[in-house]
């Protein structure tokens, strides 16, 4: 997983408005530490005019910040926000067997014989072989693993890409043959739809894609999948604020159409809680792109190639639980030059919509 988090290299940045947030959408996040008044044209817009407003973004200009073509920023289906408690749920063999049993039903796994294999540094863990060598590996907060394959040979990233963009359409060449990411997650939305009653009841979504490509030219998908709720993702990926590098996301490789080589949900199952609706005024995505154009250096040119509204985690170490904080999540190329492990260098870059702060997963403060 390591050689995988070697594509994202985050800068760090914190920016807050001193306009008045609601009470109700006011949250622990260590962003509070610093505050920036928003310039005279970024503005607080209601939660419906926001999301009306944002394919606009693209008749206007944002200096070094450039906007790739074809970004999805339909937000028709969406129109109320709420915050979320999350939590981790205890396992117990119960639980192991639900997978068990979703595994089988999916032709993926028969067990022969459990073995119990010791601690590990979170806790007791578990794991089951079936007669072919297959091993799933759970421990107590859900976390799953499943291995049904290896890749023995090198392997670099070719192309990333978020769901919806136009590569999704792409075909790359497979072990048997030459697929899309289209045509990979229609055979993988039974998995999905299944695992979903699983962990958590909320739907996963497709969030961000890597194509692999090893030495004889074949390729093979890296897939995120992520919760989402009120039609908006939360963010799956890596970040420091939450307690033990704790993150929430389906991850699976596929090397052979029809046939999954790897599939984890990383750290365990969380419950989910809804909380009240967010009401008041928010950030539009046209004053979170003129905060990067204020904030980013001139003399370099920056390529958005995501920009979502999505869910942040936040950990509140006086409820031992993760909060939520709307955020327009951005993912920027700065064209850098890249070395033999990278594909894209990625700056990582949050806007609060309810208080206006620019941070990223680091919470440290930005050096340029």
């Amino acid at each position: 997983m390591n050689k995988f988090m070697l594509i994202v290299f985050s800068l760090v940045l914190f920016l807050t408005g001193c306009a008045e947030v609601p009470d109700n959408v006011k949250t622990n996040n260590k962003a509070d530490e610093s505050s920036e008044n928003l310039d005279s044209s970024e503005k607080y817009i209601s939660v419906e005019d926001m999301l009306a407003e944002t394919e606009d973004v693209y008749n206007n200009d944002y200096g070094q910040i450039k906007l790739t073509d074809g970004l999805d920023l339909d937000y028709s289906d969406v129109t109320e926000l709420y915050s979320y408690t999350l939590n981790y749920e205890e396992w117990d063999k119960d639980n192991f067997d639900k997978v068990i049993k979703f595994f089988q039903a999916h032709d993926m796994y028969t067990v022969t014989e459990e073995t119990d294999c010791g601690t590990a540094i979170d806790g007791d863990w578990v794991q089951y072989r079936d007669s072919s060598g297959t091993r799933i590996t759970f421990d107590y907060r859900g976390f799953t693993a499943i291995n049904l394959g290896s890749i023995t040979s090198d392997s670099c990233i070719v192309d990333s890409f978020n769901y919806g963009d136009e590569k999704c359409s792409q075909k790359y060449p497979l072990f048997n043959g030459d697929y899309s990411f289209e045509e990979v997650n229609s055979f993988l939305e039974s998995y999905i739809d299944d695992w979903a009653e699983i962990d958590g009841d909320l739907p996963f979504e497709p969030a961000e894609i890597f194509v692999w490509e090893l030495e004889n030219g074949k390729c093979f998908y890296e897939i995120y999948y992520a919760k989402a709720a009120d039609g908006i993702k939360f963010n799956y990926q890596l970040s420091s604020m939450l307690k033990n590098s704790d993150y929430m996301y389906l991850n699976i490789l596929v090397s052979t159409y029809g046939e999954i080589m790897f599939w984890s949900n990383n750290n365990g199952v969380f419950n989910v809680e809804k909380g009240e609706k967010l009401e008041g005024s928010f950030v539009s995505l046209d004053s979170a792109l003129k905060m990067l154009q204020k904030k980013f250096t001139p003399y370099s040119d920056f390529t958005v190639y995501e920009a979502v509204l999505s869910y942040e985690m936040v950990y509140d170490k006086s409820t031992d639980c993760y909060k939520t904080i709307p955020c327009w999540k951005f993912n920027l190329d700065d064209n850098s030059t890249r070395d033999e492990y990278t594909h894209r260098l990625v700056k990582n870059v949050f806007v609060d919509i309810t208080s206006g702060k620019l941070y990223d997963y680091y919470g440290e403060e930005a050096s340029w």
